[in-house]
């Protein structure tokens, strides 16, 4: 009320004068408060920029040499698991990979035949696409499979970590219960279920059958390595 029987009283100059004041002082205060804004947004990036300049990437993976001898420690494991263990991750290990070879040849049977006759490719794409499933579940809740065995169990007999007995023991069992797992796995959801029984699938399975059976004994040893 005061400022504004001042404003009232005075002359009309001294008005002016007092508002052109007001309305500098509150112009320098917006610059200084938009200069600050703006040396606070460059500083970050100035920040920015240096910290990308001392990022490096740090070495958070395993050398050969370090993954060769994770292996060697891990073939001593595999080679003491005790039969009932290493049978049942055997075929835990199998049941992963029937369930995977069922889910293939649901997916790559279903194409129609005239289809999969002008385009070879798409079975063997949707079997390298899917397969890698069985890989996965193994990982994520277990098993013992025999090609990583083998890998594992040999680095082992290499640097003398393991006997020809363990690694020929771990092999058997586990051999013959990924067999166990596979066949059980495909037998119970497959076979008696009949998810095969009809076409385009029942041609589709039974067409890879005949396939690998009537293959040559050094072909299909080629093959599997």
């Amino acid at each position: 009320q005061t400022a504004d029987l001042v404003m009232q009283t005075a002359p009309d100059g001294q008005i002016q004068g007092d508002l052109e004041k007001r309305t500098e002082q509150k112009n320098s205060k917006y610059q200084l408060s938009v200069a600050s804004e703006n040396e606070a947004v460059l500083s970050q990036r100035t920040m920015d920029k240096m910290e990308v300049q001392k990022f490096q990437i740090t070495q958070e993976l395993n050398t050969m040499a370090e993954v060769e001898k994770l292996q060697e420690k891990m073939s001593m494991y595999k080679a003491h698991l005790p039969l009932g263990k290493l049978f049942f991750l055997g075929v835990l290990a199998g049941w992963w990979c029937g369930l995977a070879v069922i889910l293939v040849i649901t997916i790559a049977g279903g194409i129609p035949v005239d289809v999969r006759t002008a385009w070879p490719c798409l079975p063997k794409l949707v079997a390298g696409f899917f397969f890698p499933v069985a890989i996965f579940l193994i990982i994520i809740f277990g098993g013992e499979l025999f090609t990583g065995n083998a890998m594992s169990l040999l680095i082992g007999l290499f640097s003398g970590r393991v006997t020809v007995f363990e690694l020929a023991y771990n092999w058997s069992v586990v051999l013959v219960a990924n067999f166990v797992g596979c066949v059980f796995t495909v037998f119970m959801f497959a076979e008696l279920t009949d998810l095969f029984a009809h076409e385009p699938w029942q041609s589709y399975a039974q067409g890879i059958a005949v396939y690998k059976i009537n293959l040559k004994p050094e072909v299909a040893f080629l093959r599997a390595i």
